[in-house]
């Protein structure tokens, strides 16, 4: 569609090269508003962008947000090398305005930014088992890249992002407030928060040794779904990683704990009926995410990494639910319902990894072995 004159309005503050001609929103993600924009480029060719709104009432410091944007991109830009056997992924680059600031603030009050289109690229939705170890070991290299960035120098962009205990506090905290202000989806919560109540107990020991310092703490992605990554889309080999707005101090166990979430489950994340941990997924997850990190993972950080989806899907449920109860103030929706089925279905997956605890650490443990140490995709 042709251009609208308010994202017309917004887009020119951008140094985007040409003039624009059409602008289409793209429906994905659960946070921010994005558009991808044409422009003709005056020698006959066209330049493809993306602006987007940021979220601010999930992210807060706007500016220490795209602080820690701008510096992981620029270094990312001059990246050395530290191995030609990890991946090194196409990122997006950063437009800045035409006065040099990272992101806008418009008059509204609202927040923009803009990246470069990385074309040829898609997202894949069912992915075969070699794409889902390619995704893992493309995250498993980026781990280890952030590894050799000080976390002195990023902010914390969402406080207590992975506090699983401050997540289960807030849960509670938006059941209470539910009781009175939404009671249809109050009791429709409440017959699950003994369950929710089991599996963050079986998960807390990670999160307590993150919080402690038993476990280092190391520059993290944060959200790695494989929907954070673009494939080629004729060869389905990755190109890049996406999406570093939780890019900030953490855990690399988190990374793979959320990608063994989002890749190695049998059903889409709003989809609880059948709902279960993919063993063989999982295997191809271990094979790709881990090798990369072996080098620096120490002691602890390999007797805990078991435990690491089981702690990521029991958040997940716990933040899904509390969105539902709070009325789908953070998670986008596209139904009514469906915070209440994506918490629903994650519970569902800590529970199958509950019963399947000792199979998974069988398997991570064999990919944590010394011999693997060597092996490259």
């Amino acid at each position: 569609m042709a251009i609208a004159q308010d994202l017309a309005n917004l887009a020119s503050a951008f140094a985007f090269e040409g003039e624009p001609t059409k602008a289409q929103a793209i429906a994905s993600g659960h946070i921010n508003r994005t558009y991808y924009l044409t422009y003709d480029n005056g020698r006959g060719g066209e330049n493809y962008y993306l602006l987007q709104k940021i979220n601010s009432a999930v992210f807060q410091d706007v500016p220490a947000l795209m602080a820690n944007v701008a510096r992981l991109l620029a270094y990312f830009k001059n990246e050395p090398h530290i191995s030609e056997e990890l991946f090194y992924g196409r990122e997006p680059e950063l437009i800045f305005t035409k006065n040099g600031a990272s992101f806008l603030a418009a008059a509204d009050g609202s927040f923009w930014r803009a990246y470069t289109f990385i074309g040829a690229a898609t997202i894949l939705k069912e992915p075969a088992l070699v794409e889902i170890r390619a995704a893992a070991f493309a995250y498993g290299s980026l781990a280890r890249r952030l590894a050799n960035l000080s976390c002195e120098l990023f902010n914390e962009t969402i406080p207590n992002f992975h506090a699983l205990k401050s997540r289960l506090l807030a849960f509670n905290a938006a059941l209470s407030a539910a009781a009175e202000e939404r009671p249809e989806r109050y009791k429709k919560v409440l017959p699950l928060a003994q369950k929710l109540s089991a599996m963050a107990t079986l998960a807390l020991p990670l999160a307590k040794a993150i919080a402690s310092g038993e476990l280092p703490r190391r520059l993290a992605h944060n959200d790695t779904k494989l929907s954070n990554i673009l494939f080629a889309k004729e060869s389905h080999e990755p190109l890049s990683i996406i999406d570093f707005d939780t890019v900030m101090p953490g855990s690399p166990l988190y990374d793979f704990g959320d990608l063994v979430r989002s890749a190695a489950a049998t059903g889409a994340e709003d989809e609880p009926e059948g709902m279960e941990i993919s063993l063989e997924k999982y295997e191809v997850i271990c094979q790709g995410f881990i090798p990369p990190l072996l080098p620096i993972l120490n002691e602890a950080e390999r007797e805990y990494l078991p435990l690491a989806p089981l702690t990521i899907t029991c958040e997940l449920s716990l933040r899904f639910f509390a969105d539902y109860l709070s009325g789908d103030h953070y998670f986008a929706i596209h139904y009514p319902e469906q915070n209440f089925k994506r918490g629903l279905a994650q519970l569902k997956l800590a529970e199958s990894m509950a019963e399947r605890a000792g199979e998974m650490a069988k398997i991570a443990k064999n990919n944590l072995s010394p011999q693997n140490l060597k092996k490259v995709y």
